[in-house]
């Protein structure tokens, strides 16, 4: 049996700090409060947030014609 693309998809709940930074991506809300839990973190220093998994993601490389990184030891 085949799934449709929209039931692959996996819906994510991600916990963010005060400060604006992603510190837990777990598959539902409870996975991030364990999260806080752990790490201590009161409830007013954090937010939980629906993680869309159907947008890609902006990530954005060098563009054309930049110099490729060298390895270490190369001239």
């Amino acid at each position: 049996m085949q799934r449709s693309a929209a039931a692959q998809e996996v819906a994510m709940t991600g916990l963010y700090d005060d400060q604006g930074m992603l510190r837990c991506a777990g598959r539902d809300a409870a996975d991030c409060l364990a999260y806080a839990d752990l790490f201590g973190l009161s409830v007013d220093r954090f937010s939980l947030v629906a993680l869309d998994s159907s947008r890609p993601l902006g990530v954005h490389g060098p563009g054309p014609g930049a110099q490729q990184p060298r390895a270490w030891g190369e001239g």
